[in-house]
């Protein structure tokens, strides 16, 4: 799919009121917990997936949902009013083929979401890096304030018990994804842009197309919004300016405000004094505005945080969570009790766990910037002990496009050994020349200091390679989105 491939309208449509709804792919992070929202509202739910974790089919059925584990037409039963299909469904799936030829109507996944959001008052998450663990965190302040959010998030968070809620409150708090343009659906009252950096190049086609997109979903933020920002992002930054001075020329007030945030860089809200704690880390925010010329700082502090999940980027995450709940009104009391009952998300930085002296730990990074980021969170958290990364990339594409960046991100400065296994193809076919072979011997290119690196082409054979090179005391992270 090319971003040329389909034109997102301005008006988003809405879904037939009445009528079952057939998900084709129901199964996936995505769809999974927008049939769940539906379904406990009262929906009719049914839909297909071969791959569907027990889990997930679980949770579903638990909410009255009926699922297939094959596609077949048949399935696509007479009182069907629309059919949502999942980006990664091909268009030959007999269902969707079945859907054309009934004139029934077709919505891609995020045109649902878009539905849901709009609906009620919309805080969209959005940005390369961070985006599920920053909507936990939103989530979770919000649901310590009693404001009994909607949630829908693309990973599982513990505390909702899966990766979505059906709340009687106004807000409706999502993870926004410019996958495929598919925010551009999405009319918030909130949209936060966490980062920004050319990813999903396979749709997108160019970097610049990244940035209009997200200059469009700023956009669309509904009059007397928000728009939230990591004025440390020198790329989120320059779409920001770009779509203020694009207003400024078009005289256009409709007050839509705007918080910036950074750590120790004089931003609106800002962190500072951090320590590093046993577990997580400890810093204050402040906030408020510069203002030099009158020779004091009306910045104060507003409050001392804990948080229980390390990194920088988390902070920077709670930070942009922190500015979201005060522009939406909620007590400093509550967004600091929200912060720091917050424990992570399924599949990032999540520890699973000991075993003879081993600390395991699995993470969802998957692009170069989220490598860093984990493998640094790592060290930090783990001082003096051997860092061992198990990679698997997701989707040549992605792996041709940033081989460099992918070897950069695993030499020495962040891991003491690299174990590589296959690409995982997802939705893509294989691309001649790209296999992790090579990229394990591009890191091995790069390692300035005898950092070792093994390449074990099939995953079901890392356990045993692993088992024979573990030393007690050291930790093992696996990474990817596979």
């Amino acid at each position: 799919m090319h971003h040329t491939d389909h034109i997102i309208p301005n008006e988003p449509r809405q879904l037939p009121p009445d009528g079952a709804l057939y998900f084709v792919g129901i199964g996936g992070a995505g769809m999974s917990a927008i049939a769940q929202v539906l379904a406990e509202r009262g929906r009719t739910i049914r839909g297909a997936d071969p791959g569907i974790s027990a889990a997930v089919k679980a949770r579903l059925e638990a909410v009255g949902a009926t699922i297939y584990t094959g596609h077949d037409a048949a399935n696509v039963g007479a009182d069907v009013s629309a059919v949502v299909v999942s980006d990664a469904i091909p268009q030959a799936n007999p269902e969707v083929i079945a859907a054309k030829e009934r004139g029934i109507p077709i919505y891609r996944r995020p045109e649902v979401l878009g539905a849901i959001v709009n609906a009620g008052r919309g805080i969209a998450i959005a940005g390369t890096h961070g985006k599920t663990t920053t909507t936990g965190m939103v989530a979770s302040i919000l649901m310590a304030a009693n404001l009994d959010p909607t949630v829908l998030i693309g990973g599982d968070l513990p505390l909702i018990g899966g990766n979505a809620r059906n709340g009687k409150g106004e807000f409706v708090v999502a993870e926004s994804c410019e996958a495929y343009d598919g925010f551009l659906y999405l009319h918030p009252e909130v949209a936060v842009v966490l980062n920004i950096e050319a990813d999903h190049l396979d749709y997108h086609g160019t970097e610049q197309h990244v940035f209009d997109s997200f200059k469009r979903f700023i956009g669309q933020v509904n009059p007397k919004g928000l728009v939230v920002f990591c004025e440390e992002d020198a790329k989120t930054l320059d779409v920001i300016n770009k779509w203020s001075d694009a207003k400024f020329a078009k005289s256009e007030s409709d007050s839509v405000g705007v918080s910036s945030y950074s750590i120790e860089s004089g931003s609106l809200y800002e962190a500072t004094n951090v320590r590093t704690e046993k577990n997580g880390m400890s810093f204050d925010i402040v906030s408020g505005v510069h203002v030099y010329a009158m020779g004091h700082n009306p910045r104060r502090p507003q409050a001392r945080i804990r948080l229980s999940v390390p990194g920088r980027h988390n902070m920077l995450n709670a930070l942009a969570a922190f500015a979201v709940a005060q522009g939406i009104g909620v007590p400093v009391g509550d967004i600091v009790r929200g912060l720091e009952s917050f424990t992570g998300t399924g599949r990032r930085f999540e520890r699973l766990g000991e075993v003879g002296g081993v600390t395991v730990i699995d993470d969802y990074a998957h692009h170069p910037t989220e490598l860093r980021a984990t493998l640094s969170a790592a060290r930090s958290a783990f001082p003096g002990r051997r860092i061992v990364a198990v990679f698997q990339p997701h989707l040549p594409s992605r792996t041709r496009d940033l081989m460099g960046e992918f070897a950069e991100s695993l030499a020495h400065e962040f891991a003491d050994a690299v174990f590589v296994t296959d690409i995982y193809l997802a939705r893509e076919q294989p691309i001649a020349g790209v296999t992790s072979g090579v990229l394990a011997d591009a890191i091995d290119a790069l390692a300035d200091q005898p950092e070792i690196i093994r390449y074990v082409p099939n995953k079901a054979d890392l356990p045993e390679h692993l088992a024979a090179f573990v030393q007690p005391g050291d930790v093992v992270i696996t990474l990817g989105a596979g």
